[in-house]
Order: C-alpha cells, then sequence, then structure tokens
C-alpha cells in the first residue's frame, strides 16, 4: 500500500458523503465485495473517522456500491464479480468524481437553498 494510495483514501470523506456497500455473505459473485470490506473497512475507518460508511449484508443480493454526494446525488456502481482490487479502485474512482460532481450539480440546478446575500 503506497503513499499514493493513502492519500486519495483521505480524501474519502471530504469527496463522497456517505457510502454503502451491499453483498451476500456467501455467493461468489459478492466475493470481492466480501473480501473488499474484510481487508479496508477498518483502514478506511481509520482514516476517516466520521464517515458514514454502511456495510450491508444481505441474502441473494447483488453485490453493489453507492456513494452519496453533495446534494443528495447518489451513483450506483454494480459490483457482481469483481475482485477486491476492482471495488477498490471503484471507491477511488468515486472519490476522484466527488470534486468534479459538485459544481456540476448546482449547474443543474440541485441547489438546496438560496444563495447567501450580503447587506
Amino acid at each position: 500500500d503506497g503513499m499514493g494510495s493513502r492519500i486519495w483514501k483521505n480524501t474519502l470523506s471530504r469527496n463522497i458523503r456517505e457510502f454503502r456497500i451491499l453483498f451476500c455473505p456467501h455467493s461468489p459473485a459478492s466475493a470481492g465485495a466480501r473480501k473488499f470490506v474484510e481487508n479496508n473497512y477498518n483502514e478506511l475507518k481509520r482514516l476517516n473517522p466520521f464517515f458514514p460508511m454502511l456495510i450491508r449484508p444481505a441474502e441473494d443480493i447483488e453485490p453493489l456500491m453507492i456513494c452519496r454526494f453533495d446534494f443528495g446525488k447518489e451513483v450506483d456502481t454494480p459490483l457482481s464479480g469483481m475482485s477486491e482490487e476492482q471495488v477498490m479502485e471503484e471507491l477511488r474512482k468515486m472519490t476522484a468524481l466527488g470534486p468534479e460532481l459538485a459544481p456540476k450539480l448546482k449547474n443543474m440546478g440541485y441547489c438546496l437553498g438560496p444563495d447567501i446575500i450580503d447587506y
């Protein structure tokens, strides 16, 4: 695990508002998602202690990563058949997407309220 990997992991909580991962505890299609949680949850939580990371095992579910960004925008990523490394790469992509997505959403009218006006 190199320094570059740790840098993006530290920005997880700044670029994504919430991370959910759903997987089946037994299915081969969910093996990579399970391994990702087993091998990476503790480090990600240590680096982002207040970041909501929701782990949802459920019987007979297709593995899925859901990242919630600013303005409530969610992006779903199917994880079926992916390896642990591929799941990590998908999370890295979502982390990089966060800063790019916020201005676009605001320009599309995803605004939670009026801009602050100075009188």
